[in-house]
């Protein structure tokens, strides 16, 4: 009995070590209000819809036609700023590359110099670094840290997962894979939040994204690789 007891609270203890939970958590399944219903996404451009997510459940994901200048913004107070530790989880699928050869799913922050924290995927057919991914600061190139990734594909959902330890550690996963690892410092100001272009602010580049985005999750710690495999996992929403 006692041994039973030992191993039960083992495995509780080990859950609990395990879990974290999301300081900004946006399902988007027909809405584009937070599970808290803190904090919800204004819409810019043309309205926006829903579509089927990854595992096929309809108007579970949010869709957006980039085409037409359409992204959504939303100020999320709590959000890591600074060099504070951060992990970043989302979900994206790519139905149009026609103009949108660089690709903004999520990033906040300001636009000025090291001071965004943002997700930037290339397509496979721009001529300069075609299929880089990036987690950028703003401004020049030194404040961004990207890798070139697999060809990517049209059509096909894509599980990022962008980390930062606190110290000088950041680290790219995509689909359950570590992508590559980079030394690092951020000095992000502003929680103003951005999906579908570049940080919001006086600048733009045109690049708004057409297809859907889903389950975006943010934290104020660095995710271990075990709790980004269980959100990688088909059905799974939490780790």
């Amino acid at each position: 009995m006692k041994k039973t007891l030992h191993v039960l609270w083992l495995a509780l203890l080990t859950i609990n070590t395990n879990a974290q939970t999301p300081i900004q958590e946006f399902n988007f399944n027909g809405s584009l209000t937070n599970s808290a219903n803190s904090a919800t996404f204004a819409v810019t451009g043309n309205s926006i819809s829903y579509g089927a997510d990854r595992n096929g459940v309809a108007n579970s994901a949010l869709q957006i036609v980039g085409n037409g200048g359409s992204y959504l913004t939303a100020n999320l107070s709590n959000l890591p700023t600074g060099n504070a530790a951060r992990s970043i989880s989302i979900w994206y699928k790519c139905t149009d590359i026609t103009a949108n050869n660089y690709m903004y799913p999520f990033g906040y922050g300001t636009q000025a110099a090291n001071q965004a924290f943002g997700l930037q995927q290339n397509s496979n057919t721009i001529g300069l670094n075609p299929n880089r991914v990036e987690v950028y600061g703003f401004g020049p190139t030194s404040n961004n840290v990207g890798v070139v990734g697999s060809a990517f594909i049209l059509d096909q959902w894509y599980h990022y997962v962008i980390t930062h330890d606190g110290v000088n550690t950041t680290k790219i996963y995509i689909n359950n894979l570590l992508l590559a690892t980079f030394s690092k410092t951020w000095a992000t100001t502003g929680t103003v939040a951005t999906i579908g272009r570049i940080i919001a602010g006086a600048f733009a580049d045109g690049q708004n994204i057409t297809g859907l985005v889903d389950d975006l999750k943010i934290y104020n710690t660095e995710l271990t690789t075990s709790q980004i495999a269980t959100l990688f996992t088909p059905g799974s929403t939490t780790v």
